[in-house]
Formats: C-alpha cells, structure tokens, sequence
C-alpha cells in the first residue's frame, strides 16, 4: 500500500510540474484503521523545501516523522525545452490513540518562491478487541520470596494460530511468532529477548497446546514461554505493569504480488523498495504457495496475569553488625601479597567472593569495622568498587602493617541471608601469615583512604617523578606554580627519536662505505668518465661520440636516436650558438668518411680535436650550471613566494585571534590558585556533600583552564583527581589519558588510570591481551618506561655499532663482534616491545572516553536516525574516532560495532 502511495505521489507531482500546476500533493495509506496501528502520511512537495512543515497536533492522534525523507531529481521536456525539478517526499506515522473520526486540517508548506496549503485529510479508528486470540501469563515457583532473592520466572504466551479455509492453510508457529509487533513491552524479559536477538535466535519454538476459549471449548494455541531471572528490589506483590504484548493478526490472506517489487527493488529508488518483502513471513507455507501474502491485519494486545508472589523485607532480627545487604549463599576467600613487608608499606588484599546471589549487587566487607583487623593494620575505610567474573566477585585493596614482627592477617568476616534457611550466615577467610619488618611509621599517612593525610603539593617540593612505585595511588596533586607551563602531545616517533634511531645504522653504512671504497670509486663521475674516454680515443669519431655522451648528460636528453643533431639543436634553443657551431663542427669530423683530419700528420689533428672537446664541455659545463630563471620559473618562484607570504599572514592572524580567547597568564594563575585550594579544603574532610561540590567546582576550574590555552600533563591530572573524587569517573579517565596523551612514561598518571578504569568496570588497556599487559605492568614497575627506552636504545646502539666494527675489523674479532650484536638485539626487542605496548595505546591520536552515559549510538549523525544501540553505565570506556561532524563523532567500539554520537557526551583524546 505504501509503495502504491508513493508511486502515485510521484505520477502526480510529475503532471503537476509538467503543467506548472499544484506543487504538492499529501495521501494517506488507508483511511481506516485500528487503534493503535500506525498508517503512512505522506506529503510529495515539487522544489526546494524552504522549512520543515509545521505538523498541527490532532487530539486522539499521535504523529509522527516516519524515518527518512526521499528525493528525486527529474529533467523534463517542454517544447523542446528542458527543466530540472526536484522533488521530496517527507513521511510520517500517524497512530490513533482512541477510537474515532479525526481530520488532519491542512498543512502549510514552504518551497522557495512560493506557499501552498495540503487539502484536509481523513482517517477513521475503531477498536480491535483482542477476545479470546492471546492470552499472556507469568508463572513463577515461588508464592513468597525475600528482597533481593532470586525469582524464576516464564512469561507465557499463548496465540490462536490464523486459519483460512478458502485457502486450506494456517500460520505455523514460526510465522504466528513473526507478526509480534514491535510496540511490545516486554519488562524484566526484554534482556533476554536482546541477547537472544544479538545471536539471531528467537524464543524457543512454540508448542501446540489446548486450552478452552471465551465459549468454553477446546482450541489449539501456540504457546511461546520465555524465562528470566528476577531479583526483587522493593517489597509487595510482583506485577507485569511494564508488560504488554502486541501484535498484528491477519484478517485476511490472498494471491497478491508487489507489482513494484521488479521496478522498485534495488534500483536506489527513494520509494525505498517493495513494502510486502518484509511484511510476508519466510515460512514454508508461503513458499510453497507462490504469491499467498497477508493483505490485511488488526492490532490485538494483551496483558499478564501473574501469579501471586509477596515480596517481604529482610528481617531486622539477627541481623549481624558485618551484613552488607547480601542475599543468596556465599563463601569468601582473601589472598594477600606481598607477604614480607615493612612497616608502613602497602600489603595489597584480594577479596574474592563466589555465590548464588546477584554479584553485581554485592558489597565489598566493611573492613574498617573488623576490630581484629584495625588493631594489627591500618584499612581503607571506603566503599571498595568490584568487578564480577562469573560467579565471583573480586575486591582489591590495600592495608599497612602498624608493627613488626611474624603476625596474622585475622579472618575477613562476610555476612549474607540465606533466603531458602531464613536466617544469617556469617563466613570466614582463612588467616594468612605475614612477616613485618622496622620501616618508616609515616608512610601509614599515605594510604589512599586516608584522605587528610594528603596534602596538595607545594612549590617549593617539586614532584619526583619516581617516587610512586607500587600498587597504590596517592591523592596529592600539583600546585598551582607547577601548572603554569606549556607542554604538547608526546611524538613517539617524532624528529628527535627518529634522528637517533637513524644515526645507529648510519654508522654501519659509513663503515661500509669505507671498506668498500675501491668498489664504489669504480662508479666514477661523469665528466671523469668524459676525460678518460678523450684520452683513450684512438679516432675522431670516438672524440665525436664521447663529447655526444657527455653533452647529452649535461642538457638531460634521454635516448640515442639522433643524438648529434638533438645536441646541437638544444644549444642552440638555449641561446648559445657559438658553442652549437663549435659542436657540430666536431660531431662533422667524427661522422665524415674514414674520420679523416685535415692536419697532414694525423696525430696532430686527433689532438686538436680533443682539445676543441675539452674547450667544448668545460663551457657547456659553465653555461648549464649558472642557467638563468626563465620566464615561467621565475612567474612560479613568485607565486609561491605570495602564497607562502598570504598563508603565513593569515595564520599569524588566526594565532592572534585564538591567543585573543586565551587567558592572560593573570587570570590562569589565579584559576589555578582557586582549584588547588577547593581541592584542598575538600580533601580535609572527604566523603561530605560540601565536599563533593568543592570537588566538582575545582573540576571545573581545572577544566576551564583547559579550554583557556593553558595545556600541560599536569594539569590534566590535577583534573582528574578533582573529577574521581566528585564521582565523574568517566571525566576522571578522559583527563587522565590526556594527561598520559602528554606524558606516557609517567607511572603514577598510569597507576591513576588503572585505579579510576578499574572503578568504572571498564578494560585497563583494550589493545592487548590481558594476560601480557598485567606482566608488562609488574615489569615496568621494577624497570621503569624511561628506563626500558634508555635499555631499548643502547641495545640499539650497540647492536649496530658491533655490526659496523664486524666490517672493519678482519678475524677473530669479527665474530666476537657479530655475538655482541645478537645479545643486543635479544635485549633491545624486549625492552622496546614492553616500552612501546605501554606507550604507542597512550600516546596515539584518534581515540575518545564516553564520560555521559546512557549514550544512544544513532544509525547517523542526528537524532532522527535510528537509534542502534543503548550504552548504560559505561563512563569511562574507551572507543576510536572514526569520523567527526558538527556536533556528532562516529565511533567504533572494541566489538567492533559504530555509530553516531553527541561530541557532548564524549571528550576526544
């Protein structure tokens, strides 16, 4: 029906434009319909459309745009004479919400030049009452469950399979499950029914059952059951109110073909193809029978009828002081390392804990309130962020040894309620031994917990780039002096690096050069080569073609066909006649019969002409290598002088007129002063709401810095500690790359980044495998970036300075220099692959951090593409930039997946 809409929209605005008549046209696809079934308006508008047309709001009408508009170009004859219109055709979904008469009143549309009003347009809606069709239930095993507990659920659905006895056919359950419409709601099972439709799967086939109808008698359904796992999150009764099932029944079937479906097909034309190739379901009842297509069908919708199950709190009585919300059965296991430690210094603790319940749900031990534990070390008292692995979930953090000696890390306490025993269970990690040795007391202040033991870091302290080893991170960030300088993106393969990687081949090159120096002087130049032939030449035809050869070279002439005359004419192009007639005077006496010299004693002769040769390619030598600018070189040389001149005018403007929106260094300085003290001020007292907001204003000072011209890693990272500590994660992650884009050998920015990645529950370092970044990382603790590119480069270095030294030196120190070279390389390939799986992810342009979510991935750059895909909760995931317009990015995700996004919920890296 739509395709026949369109075609004769098309026909009409044609006719009209070949008149000079009407310049739009609006239909609609039928003029009843059911309530809630959507039916096409079509408007076809003949020329440029000036504005959208404004759509007036019908009472009892929802209407709206129905994907994208379609264009066409036609050139149409008149009298000899031809004309290019445009046309455009804008379609919209209208939907009755109760039943009625409705008019749609007319629509002004604008082209360019002139106005036109639609003619009103009609549509009728009635009910579809659903009767005894379908019917939807939810079953469930249990009538009472606790909150938190996990509940099995099916959604059933039973469907009257569609019968026509004209025909003698019925709908099978695959094609019965295929007219399910997509205005269905389907509540806590649409996650399921989503991992199901990413694998191209749909719900289990539907079985043939029987059940009574609304008269009382057995009929055949198929019946469509989809389970799901619940867990209740408020008590009462369980409800279906966000569950309803819709779908389009057939009211009629019959021999139908699309007679635009040849024409239309894939041709590119703007009616979009055959509507009936995506309304038949490819089942094989319809292939059998060619041509049997639905033509008609009614909205019918049903809601669940649930089974009733009370959902009742967790009581109150024996609850334990170490219960944390937990619900289902649980075991707890604590692994600790290092086991030999000093004093003070961080003891990381990995908390593992495997059940039955929900794990997302799950909640770190309060540590800080295990008096067993506080007495021997001081604890993070924070709420420890986790991240699950199957039926486990993992925590990490870190404690610190308050005295010496062998001790025991005591038993991690884990409460959960076990809902099937009503009561609760306490469980226990086993103890661990640690041995404790004296160390410095003041590092208990810089346990990350610890909030008030961190202190902004002043001017006078400059930061010791390796001072933070290990696994911890500290919340002490730059002052505002530190700030205030200028540092761009790092260059892993800029000039600096690529001169001295290039320097250490050279090396070797010029040692061979040197050893192979008679080779390479055989290769002699060519105005030697000249010389030696004249002195070698035994005729004049010999002088003749040697000064050819050589003349040839100079005046960059190709081939040998006429050499002598192209020569020749060529010196006398270039204006220097004199030396032409001296040319072809010895080029005559080579080319004449027997190369006879008029000098009676021959060798005299011979000699003159060598010397008139000589004479010849000396001059030929001095004219071609001061030849003037001609006319054209010189227009081209000028030309580029203005271009370069205009260019370098205009970009000093355009660097004018950004450093006129820049700060002036008065007003960077005082920003930054008033973010350090926000910062400060905040991290005295953590964890109130008057510090969140401190933290989140001097977030916004650092990034007002940022979009005032001041960059520098620094900066970046104070953002970033400004924006973890007031929950902007994903902010937290974009500024800490950043400030890694600037910086990628810096440990602590990475120990930041892995902290803040870790929280959000995002992939550390999505480029490679899991297992090879955590030992790159234990790695690069021990043996520092900076240090691994220093061991990278003199393994470099020595490699081909032994290689260079194996050229010049004769046996036995050959060998002993080609060994020296191996054991380079095995130590360089190492150091550089570790240096640069680190750096090159970090330091590489092109990719961006979500810092908003939930993010919608459109199908193109506006919100009036389809939406493609939903993102929730994934602030702080990194994805590529695949291409940018105003306003949108196309990104691509590490599944692979792309679409378009908002660049106001991502921050480019």
């Amino acid at each position: 029906m739509r395709t026949w809409l369109s075609v004769v929209l098309w026909i009409g605005l044609v006719g009209s434009a070949c008149a000079n008549a009407a310049e739009v046209a609006i239909a609609i696809s039928s003029p009843q319909t059911y309530v809630g079934k959507s039916v096409t308006l079509q408007i076809a508008v003949d020329g440029n459309l000036k504005s959208e047309p404004e759509i007036p709001d019908v009472d009892g009408l929802l209407i709206e745009p129905a994907g994208q508009s379609s264009s066409r170009r036609q050139m149409i004859g008149s009298d000899g004479r031809v004309r290019l219109h445009n046309s455009l055709v804008l379609q919209y979904s209208v939907t009755p919400q109760r039943e009625g008469e409705f008019v749609i009143p007319p629509i002004k549309i604008h082209t360019e030049g002139s106005r036109t009003i639609t003619k009103a347009v009609r549509l009728g809606a009635t009910k579809s009452e659903t009767g005894d069709l379908m019917y939807v239930a939810i079953r469930g095993g249990k009538d009472r469950v606790f909150v938190g507990q996990s509940v099995d659920l099916t959604l059933q659905i039973w469907v009257r399979p569609y019968q026509n006895e004209d025909y003698g056919v019925e709908l099978s359950e695959g094609q019965t499950w295929g007219l399910i419409s997509r205005r269905t709601r389907w509540g806590q099972f649409g996650d399921v029914l989503q991992d199901l439709a990413k694998q191209r799967r749909r719900p289990g086939h539907g079985r043939e059952v029987y059940r009574k109808d609304a008269d009382g008698l057995d009929r055949k359904y198929w019946l469509y059951e989809i389970s799901a796992t619940v867990y209740p999150t408020h008590t009462g009764r369980i409800d279906a109110d966000d569950i309803r099932i819709e779908m389009d029944y057939p009211t009629k079937i019959g021999r139908q073909r699309d007679p635009f479906e040849d024409f239309f097909g894939d041709s590119g034309s703007p009616l979009g193809g055959s509507m009936f190739g995506g309304m038949i379901p490819t089942d094989s009842l319809f292939r059998s029978r060619s041509g049997l297509a639905v033509t008609e069908t009614r909205p019918i919708a049903a809601e669940a009828v649930v089974d009733p199950i009370d959902v009742v709190a967790i009581p109150q009585d024996g609850r334990p002081a170490s219960y944390r919300g937990a619900v289902g059965r649980y075991t707890i296991d604590v692994e600790a390392s290092p086991r030999d430690a000093n004093v003070g210094d961080p003891i990381t603790l990995t908390i593992n804990v495997r059940g039955t319940g929900p794990l997302d749900l799950v909640r770190a031990p309060d540590l800080a309130s295990q008096s067993q534990l506080v007495d021997g070390f001081k604890v993070a008292d924070d709420d420890l962020a986790g991240y699950v692995d199957g039926n486990q979930k993992t925590f990490q953090t870190t404690i610190r040894a308050r005295r010496e000696g062998p001790q025991q890390i005591p038993p991690i306490e884990f409460s959960y309620f076990d809902p099937d025993a009503e009561k609760f269970v306490t469980v226990a990690s086993d103890p661990i031994s640690v041995d404790i040795q004296p160390g410095d007391l003041l590092k208990l202040d810089s346990i990350v917990a610890d909030r008030k033991a961190a202190p902004i870091a002043d001017a006078t302290e400059p930061f010791r780039w390796d001072s933070f080893a290990g696994t911890t991170v500290s919340d002490r960030g730059f002052s505002a002096d530190e700030l205030m300088f200028q540092r761009g993106n790092h260059q892993p393969l800029g000039m600096r690096s690529m001169l001295w990687l290039g320097l250490a081949p050279m090396l070797w090159v010029l040692a061979w050069g040197f050893a192979s120096r008679r080779w390479l002087f055989g290769w002699r130049s060519s105005k030697r080569r000249f010389h030696q032939a004249i002195d070698s030449a035994q005729t004049a035809n010999e002088v003749a073609a040697a000064l050819a050869v050589y003349l040839a070279g100079r005046l960059k002439l190709d081939g040998d066909h006429g050499l002598d005359d192209r020569v020749v004419g060529t010196l006398r192009r270039d204006g220097q006649s004199e030396l032409a007639i001296r040319t072809e005077r010895v080029m005559s006496m080579g080319r004449s019969e027997g190369a006879v010299i008029a000098d009676p004693t021959g060798d005299a002769g011979l000699q003159s002409m060598k010397d008139e040769a000589r004479k010849i390619a000396a001059a030929v030598s001095t004219k071609t290598g001061s030849r003037p600018l001609r006319t054209g070189q010189l227009r081209t040389t000028a030309v580029l002088g203005v271009v370069f001149a205009g260019s370098h005018l205009f970009s000093s403007a355009a660097a004018a007129q950004d450093q006129s929106s820049l700060l002036s260094d008065q007003q960077q300085i005082a920003i930054a002063r008033e973010a350090v003290d926000l910062y400060q001020q905040a991290i005295q007292d953590p964890g109130t709401s008057d510090s969140m907001q401190q933290f989140e204003l001097a977030a916004e000072r650092y990034k007002s810095l940022a979009e005032g011209g001041l960059v520098n890693d620094r900066l970046y990272f104070n953002w970033g500690l400004a924006a973890q500590k007031s929950g902007r994660v994903g902010e937290a992650i974009a500024a800490y790359r950043k400030a890694l884009r600037i910086n990628p050998e810096n440990v602590r920015y990475h120990d930041h980044l892995a902290q803040a990645e870790s929280d959000a529950g995002v992939d550390h370092n999505p480029t490679v495998s899991a297992w090879f970044a955590w030992a790159n990382d234990r790695l690069l603790r021990v043996v520092r970036p900076a240090a691994m590119r220093v061991i990278g480069l003199v393994g470099w270095w020595v490699c081909w300075v032994a290689l260079a030294a194996s050229v010049l030196i004769r046996t036995p120190v050959r060998r002993a220099c080609r060994i020296v070279a191996v054991i380079a390389v095995l130590v360089a390939a190492p150091a550089a692959v570790s240096y640069w799986s680190r750096v090159l992810p970090l330091a590489r342009d092109g990719s961006a951090v979500i810092v908003h979510s939930p993010l919608q991935i459109h199908e193109g750059d506006g919100k009036e593409f389809p939406v493609q895909d939903e993102l929730i909760d994934r602030n702080g995931e990194l994805v590529r930039v695949v291409e940018q317009r105003k306003g949108w990015v196309k990104i691509r995700r590490r599944q692979g997946s792309e679409g378009w996004v908002p660049d106001s919920q991502l921050t480019v890296i």
